[in-house]
């Protein structure tokens, strides 16, 4: 397995990790509820995953310009 595929598009990883963190709150809520977990512990894990979501929607938001950058870049390298 790659460690990543440039063939997965910007949104299709949002939708992931949205779902992803749906999944999550439904699974920490119930480890919390049984005491396998303590609610602390659960709201930091869902907010990296969060801020995961952040990241990409910002990428996704500034994508042109992110294109723009790592082309400016690559001209400069092979000046």
């Amino acid at each position: 397995m790659e460690p990543y595929s440039p063939k997965i598009t910007l949104r299709t990883q949002i939708k992931e990790v949205e779902r992803e963190i749906m999944m999550r709150q439904r699974v920490y809520e119930n480890q919390v509820r049984i005491r396998k977990m303590k609610q602390g512990e659960a709201d930091l894990l869902i907010s990296h995953m969060g801020a995961v979501l952040d990241t990409l929607r910002f990428c996704e938001k500034h994508i042109e310009d992110i294109r723009a950058w790592a082309a400016d870049r690559e001209r400069a390298a092979n000046v």
